[in-house]
């Protein structure tokens, strides 16, 4: 059973007391003593729920929900709301800041009224006092809001007390996003067929053309190719015709005069670069023998051998 024909009024600064309650009342929302059935305070909490006989001004007060009351000194917010409704704080993410206030109330009226909305701000830091990007705001909500909502055109993220996780692929409230089946079906799909979607705006991918998509001249010319006969002797490869003459690495070719195969020039020629390495290699290291007999180390060196063989000439005999 819910509440009918009541003006649950929100407090956020805490519940007035009777007299003041009254001031608003009658002077504050119109409404007189006689059209009043009851008044309920709720303990605990900010809340007070005005039963009337009718609910003939009921209109006319929702459309304006959130009223200031008192001077500049004291003023605190009244938040009016229907048949017991409950006030709860949501946080509004990574919505751009250029986004309108109405427009943001219009996209999120169906979920439920907007009865105050204002920006985050940093409380400490180098950006103390600036805006975060992010919005605070109270809201009466009817159905439960999914975590991602698209609002002018964006992707926003809403959080609330209360409120149920949502999955971001299909928007159910029984799994997340890492099981849902949707994302499954498309990975499958996407693996079978890997075009990619045509709402993305990527090209398709290259692929090689098919045998049949070519013309008849090529597949002609690809049939030639390969039924062309090729000439052999032995191990020798002999090239067609149409081919030019393969020329053989410098190793390998034959001398002139030369009686042996082409296995024994070949070894032949790497012997005969092995060689040549060694040499580089000793003169490389008898230039570096000459180099270190005239550095004074070196002198030094001899100095102290001949000194030693001439302190002991037993040992030289």
């Amino acid at each position: 059973m819910s509440r009918v024909n009541t003006l649950t009024l929100f407090v956020p600064s805490g519940v007035p007391k009777c007299e003041e309650l009254a001031i608003i009342l009658t002077e504050e929302l119109g409404l007189s003593l006689s059209e009043i059935d009851c008044v309920q305070y709720e303990h605990r909490s900010k809340y007070v729920h005005v039963k009337l006989h009718d609910d003939e001004k009921l209109d006319d007060i929702l459309r304006e929900p959130t009223r200031w009351i008192g001077d500049a000194d004291n003023e605190f917010a009244v938040v009016c709301l229907l048949n017991g409704a409950k006030v709860t704080n949501i946080k509004i993410q990574h919505l751009p800041v250029e986004v309108e206030e109405d427009e943001l109330c219009e996209a999120l009226s169906e979920y439920g009224c907007m009865v105050g909305l204002d920006f985050e701000h940093y409380e400490d830091g180098p950006f103390k006092g600036l805006k975060t990007g992010a919005r605070l705001g109270m809201m009466s909500i009817c159905k439960p809001i999914p975590n991602f909502v698209q609002i002018c055109g964006f992707e926003v993220f809403l959080t609330y007390p209360g409120q149920p996780k949502t999955c971001k692929i299909c928007g159910g409230t029984t799994h997340l996003r890492a099981q849902c089946s949707e994302r499954r079906s498309k990975l499958v799909v996407s693996d079978a067929h890997p075009e990619p979607c045509p709402a993305s705006g990527d090209p398709p991918p290259l692929l090689p053309p098919a045998d049949d998509a070519k013309p008849p001249a090529a597949q002609a010319a690809d049939a030639d190719a390969t039924q062309q006969p090729r000439a052999s002797t032995g191990d020798v490869t002999l090239p067609a015709a149409d081919e030019p003459p393969k020329q053989q690495p410098v190793g390998e070719q034959k001398t002139e005069g030369g009686g042996g195969n082409s296995e024994e020039h070949q070894n032949a020629g790497k012997w005969q670069n092995f060689e040549e390495v060694l040499a580089r290699r000793r003169k490389l290291s008898d230039s570096r023998k000459r180099q270190a007999s005239g550095s004074p180390e070196m002198a030094v060196r001899r100095t102290s051998t001949r000194s030693k063989k001439e302190k002991n000439p037993a040992k030289k005999k």
